[in-house]
């Protein structure tokens, strides 16, 4: 189910590729004859309003038509869609059909897993206590807490472990963390992915040593 305001009847589903949730430009043009125009500026407006009991609302003005809002929800297999105009589950709505095709931009394909959060948000308050809903003017972002990261999602594809031993690294020869004894040549340190901002920082910083040779002017 979509919502429980929204009847069945009203929400389309779309699949997506298998074992992912991305959406793709093909699929989407498979259950649907709606087209861009082929020529002209045909403008569309999109604004992705909120994230709350795994339903992203999303606005879209075409052209110079009244917003409408697009509802979406992300399933292991499939996007369920409805609109608040025109869409039932044998038909796609312009306005719904603009603001995939929009989402996806120059990619032809769209990754809806950031939106795939089942059974990690209330039911009643529509908040999670493992998420964090980062909103900005037009656009917002869904991510797991830094406590809760790692969290596993029901239908995602784990990794297989072999039962085979793997062997050992041999050392790689690194650069010995030691001044040079030629005069012309310096030691210096590179402080690697120091932004600790970024939202998907998988590492922690770290040093890569260098050897840099002076100039006449010894810089």
């Amino acid at each position: 189910m979509l919502d429980k305001n929204i009847p069945s009847t009203n929400i389309f589903h779309l699949p997506f590729t298998p074992n992912t949730r991305i959406l793709t430009e093909n699929t989407l043009n498979q259950y649907s004859e709606i087209r861009k125009p082929k020529r002209g500026y045909f403008p569309i407006k999109i604004r992705k309003i909120s994230f709350s009991n795994e339903l992203l609302i999303i606005g879209v003005i075409l052209d110079k038509e009244p917003e409408e809002m697009v509802y979406l929800k992300v399933t292991t297999s499939e996007l369920l869609v409805s609109c608040s105009v025109d869409t039932h589950e044998n038909y796609l709505s312009r306005c719904a059909y603009f603001s995939l095709t929009q989402l996806m931009y120059y990619y032809a394909e769209y990754n809806f897993e950031d939106y795939y959060w089942p059974g990690f948000l209330d039911q009643e308050t529509g908040g999670s206590k493992y998420l964090m809903i980062h909103k900005s003017k037009d656009n917002l972002h869904v991510s797991s807490k830094v406590r809760y990261k790692g969290l596993y999602k029901p239908g995602k594809q784990l990794p297989i472990v072999s039962a085979k031993r793997a062997e050992l690294r041999k050392a790689v020869p690194s650069i010995q963390e030691q001044p040079p004894k030629e005069t012309h040549k310096v030691l210096g340190f590179c402080l690697a992915d120091n932004n600790n901002e970024r939202f998907r920082t998988n590492h922690y910083p770290f040093l890569i040593p260098y050897i840099g040779i002076l100039n006449k002017a010894k810089t």
